[in-house]
């Protein structure tokens, strides 16, 4: 049982306040001390105006998107089938300027190096170079969208249809479930979308046994 589900009791919350109150009495900051915080408050806004959240009335630190606190505004997302804040492929870093003193750190580390230092056997997912290994002449156009076909064209590890996919990758990878080029046997091919087919580049053994439970269940 996680600890957030209880509460503690109010004695025990009176308890913490009165030791904590007892424990700062008489005792103040020093002056570096003092100085630390003004210094760290500087250049911050001060918010005037109060907002509060528009469901519970709890008193919000700043003006949210959706004016309602993060527990009500999970609840109404789900609700509404509405997704705010960060989504997949969204750039967190997008028009926020890097300070000069990560600029010379980036700069440091990049000096005298070259993309070499990632590539090849250096590079911490080498695979002995199978990438450049030929695929079976029987993995064909036709081998691949009779995989999608049987699959309905929905990814077999996040759902999604292909009709719902966007830009470039508008048709289902076909993934080899031991991840051995040469065997195009069907048991051995999945339908995923072009996501769901990069995350299966690392943990491969793992990969395997669900990929494997998965088409027996689909099979039976």
């Amino acid at each position: 049982m996680s600890r957030g589900i209880f509460k503690k009791p109010e004695e025990r919350i009176r308890k913490i306040s009165e030791n904590h109150a007892r424990y700062w009495q008489n005792k103040k900051h020093s002056k570096e001390h003092r100085q630390k915080i003004t210094d760290s408050k500087k250049g911050l806004k001060i918010q005037k105006k109060k907002y509060y959240c528009i469901e519970c009335n709890k008193l919000l630190f700043k003006k949210a998107k959706t004016l309602r606190c993060a527990s009500c505004s999970k609840k109404w997302q789900i609700k509404n089938g509405v997704k705010i804040g960060f989504q997949k492929g969204c750039h967190i870093n997008l028009g926020i300027p890097k300070s000069l003193k990560t600029r010379q750190k980036m700069g440091k580390w990049q000096k005298g190096k070259s993309k070499l230092h990632m590539k090849g056997s250096k590079h911490w997912n080498w695979q002995n170079g199978i990438s450049n290994k030929p695929y079976h002449f029987d993995f064909n156009k036709e081998l691949k969208e009779s995989i999608r076909k049987r699959d309905n064209y929905i990814c077999q590890k996040c759902g999604i249809h292909q009709n719902k996919l966007k830009n470039y990758h508008k048709k289902l990878s076909v993934h080899h479930i031991d991840y051995n080029k040469q065997n195009s046997n069907p048991t051995n091919l999945i339908s995923l979308c072009t996501s769901c087919h990069m995350k299966t580049n690392k943990n491969r053994k793992s990969w395997i046994n669900y990929f494997q439970k998965l088409i027996k269940n689909f099979l039976i």
